[in-house]
């Protein structure tokens, strides 16, 4: 009788499992609770990755602000010197002494009292004239010759080896510029060109444009200040080679943006679902 009844209860429990909506509600129990467990994960997700672009957003923010620093440090740095293109090398040549004399070429009775140190910048290279960066003992000192670099004349050293009048027209005395800021000037320069701007120019390290005649000069800290003024329909008549460099100045290149790039594509790849690569060392 035993035997009967746990044969009936199987034969029940298979009728039971059978039926299609005990199966229906068991498949929807199911669903439900790997759905919960999805939810549950998928929040912690967004969680992580919600705070992950907090920290990001935040060391970058870090990171510019140092970048910005650096950079006005680096033109306070450079705020005693002067870069003096087309003063043709000689063998064993004196490099303060031709600064001098260039200062002489421009009137000035400069001394070796004003000048701190003088050198050519870069390695020789055959047919290239290599700029003398002279850095002055004095702002005062250098502004001078600087103010009087488009007075230069070979009469007022006449009879000097090197600085002769042919020579003299090629001289160029500009301010000692940081990569970012000489980058700037270069696009401020090709607008001007353009017509775009009616002056761009330098002054104390810094690019300062103005868009028309009547206008006060404006400094410029980035390309995006530049497209601001001039609009983006003149920005775009640079040419690419131009152009490029301002978009990824725009943009940015330093270790925050490296590092946003880097935290940014392990977010992008975590929400598609795939796991990111990892580089080993």
């Amino acid at each position: 009788m035993a035997d009967m009844a746990e044969i009936d209860i199987k034969e029940e429990a298979k009728k039971i499992l059978s039926e299609f909506e005990f199966v229906q509600r068991l498949q929807d129990l199911v669903t439900e609770a790997v759905a919960q467990a999805i939810n549950r994960v998928n929040e912690a997700a967004e969680a992580r990755i919600a705070s992950l672009e907090t920290e990001l957003s935040s060391t970058k923010n870090r990171l510019e602000e140092a970048e910005r620093r650096i950079e006005d440090l680096d033109a306070y740095n450079r705020r005693t010197s002067l870069l003096i293109t087309g003063v043709p090398e000689t063998s064993g040549e004196a490099t303060d002494n031709l600064v001098l004399d260039v200062g002489r070429a421009a009137g000035l009775n400069l001394t070796a009292d004003n000048l701190d140190r003088s050198h050519r910048l870069g390695r020789p290279q055959p047919g290239k004239v290599r700029p003398i960066i002279a850095k002055f003992a004095t702002t005062n000192a250098r502004q001078k010759l600087f103010d009087k670099r488009k007075e230069l004349t070979a009469e007022k050293v006449g009879g000097h080896p090197v600085l002769t009048r042919s020579v003299i027209s090629r001289i160029f005395v500009s301010e000692c510029l940081t990569a970012k800021n000489q980058h700037l000037f270069f696009l401020a320069r090709q607008l001007r060109k353009r017509k775009s701007l009616w002056a761009a120019y330098t002054t104390n390290g810094c690019v300062r444009v103005k868009k028309t005649e009547g206008d006060i000069a404006v400094s410029i800290k980035e390309p995006a200040d530049l497209e601001d003024i001039v609009g983006a329909d003149a920005f775009r008549e640079l040419r690419p080679r131009e152009t490029e460099p301002a978009r990824s100045a725009r943009r940015g290149s330093g270790p925050a943006w490296q590092a946003a790039d880097a935290i940014n594509a392990w977010v992008t790849e975590r929400r598609r679902g795939r796991s990111p690569a990892v580089r080993g060392d």
